[in-house]
C-alpha cells in the first residue's frame, strides 16, 4: 500500500524519473513519431506531482518559497550555461544572438528566447503556474478555485495567446494538471490504484497504446491534447507503481527524480557535447544520430549518468 507520506515521496520521485527520462530522450531522438508521443504528455507530469503534494500557503510565503527553489536554480544555471553556451558552444553552432541577447532572453524567461538553453522555459512557467494556483487557492473555496481553473482550461482550448513573458500564456494549458494531482491526493488514489502486478501491467500497457494511439491522431486539437496528456499521465503513474515494485528499478529512477533540477538545466549543453564529440570523432551525421531510437537512448543514459555525477558533487560539497 501507497499510504504513508514517505512512500508517497518515493513514488512521486519515481514518476519525476519517469518524466525527465522521457524529456531527455525527447529533446535528443528527432524521430517524428517519439517525438510527438513524448511532447503529448511529458511535461504534464511534472504539474501533476506538483499539484500532488501542494498545500496552500500564505500567498507572500509561498513566492518567497518557490523563488528560493525555482527562480534561484534558474538564473544561476541559465547563467552559467549561458557563459558556458557564449565561449564554448556558439563557435560549433549556429545561432546569432549576442551575450546580451542571451541575458535578456533569460531575463525574458520564454522558450523563443532561451536559444543557448531551450529547457530552461520551464522553471518560470512552473513558478508563474505554482504562485498563481496557491493565489487562486487563498482567494476561494476547493468547489469555486477548481471551476475558475476549469475555465482557464476552456479559454486555452479556444483562444490563441501568443507566447508572453515567463510562459504566463502557459499557465491556462499545465494548471489544471496541478489540479489533477491536488485533486488524486485528496481522493487517496495511490491506494485506490495499488492493484496486483499483473492487473498494473496490463493498465499500464492498455493506458500507453491509448497514448500512442490518440497522440498519433489527435494532439493537433487543443480540446484532445488534454485527453491524450491525461491518459499519458496515468499511464506513468501506474509505471510508477509497477517499477516501486522492483528494488533496482526503484532505487536507480527515484534519485533520477530527486536530481530533476539538475538534470532538466544541464541536459542541454551536455547531450550536444556528446553528440559533437561522436559525429567528429565517429563520423556519424548528427542526423543520423539523433534519428536512431539506440544511438538517442545511449546518449539519454550517458546525459543523465553524467549529470548525476554532477549532482552527487554538489550534494557532497554542500554537506561538507
Amino acid at each position: 500500500m501507497i499510504n504513508s507520506s514517505k512512500k508517497r515521496i518515493e513514488w512521486l520521485d519515481i514518476l519525476r524519473g519517469i518524466g525527465i527520462i522521457l524529456m531527455v530522450f525527447g529533446h535528443i531522438c528527432y524521430s517524428g513519431n517519439s517525438y510527438r508521443w513524448i511532447y503529448s504528455f511529458h511535461m504534464a507530469i511534472f504539474f501533476f506531482a506538483a499539484g500532488f503534494v501542494y498545500k496552500k500557503k500564505n500567498v507572500w510565503e509561498d513566492i518567497r518559497h518557490r523563488a528560493y527553489t525555482i527562480l534561484i536554480p534558474y538564473f544561476a544555471y541559465g547563467l552559467l550555461t549561458l557563459i558556458y553556451w557564449y565561449f564554448v558552444e556558439r563557435h560549433f553552432k549556429d545561432i546569432g544572438i549576442s551575450f546580451m541577447q542571451g541575458f535578456t532572453g533569460l531575463l525574458k524567461g520564454q522558450y523563443e528566447t532561451l536559444q543557448f538553453n531551450i529547457p530552461l522555459w520551464f522553471l518560470p512557467c512552473f513558478f508563474i503556474t505554482m504562485v498563481t494556483y496557491n493565489i487562486i487557492s487563498n482567494l476561494s473555496n476547493k468547489k469555486l478555485g477548481y471551476t475558475f481553473i476549469t475555465v482557464l482550461t476552456i479559454i486555452y482550448i479556444f483562444v490563441p495567446f501568443k507566447p508572453m513573458l515567463w510562459g504566463i500564456d502557459k499557465i491556462f494549458k499545465y494548471i489544471l494538471f496541478v489540479m489533477l494531482g491536488e485533486a488524486a491526493s485528496h481522493l487517496n488514489i495511490t491506494d485506490k490504484l495499488n492493484l496486483s502486478v499483473i492487473k498494473q501491467v496490463i493498465v499500464t500497457i492498455i493506458l500507453f497504446a491509448a497514448s500512442i494511439f490518440t497522440s498519433g491522431r489527435l494532439t493537433q486539437t487543443r480540446g484532445i491534447w488534454f485527453i491524450t496528456a491525461t491518459i499519458g499521465c496515468m499511464a506513468c503513474i501506474f509505471l510508477s507503481m509497477l517499477i516501486s515494485n522492483s528494488h533496482i528499478l526503484k532505487t536507480s529512477i527515484q534519485q533520477i527524480g530527486r536530481a530533476a533540477m539538475i538534470i532538466l538545466c544541464l541536459h542541454g549543453p551536455v547531450y550536444r557535447a556528446i553528440i559533437g564529440t561522436i559525429t567528429h570523432f565517429g563520423h556519424i551525421g548528427m542526423i543520423a544520430i539523433r534519428a536512431n531510437y539506440l544511438y538517442s537512448g545511449i546518449i539519454t543514459i550517458a546525459t543523465i549518468g553524467i549529470i548525476y555525477l554532477i549532482f552527487l558533487l554538489i550534494k557532497r560539497i554542500q554537506s561538507e
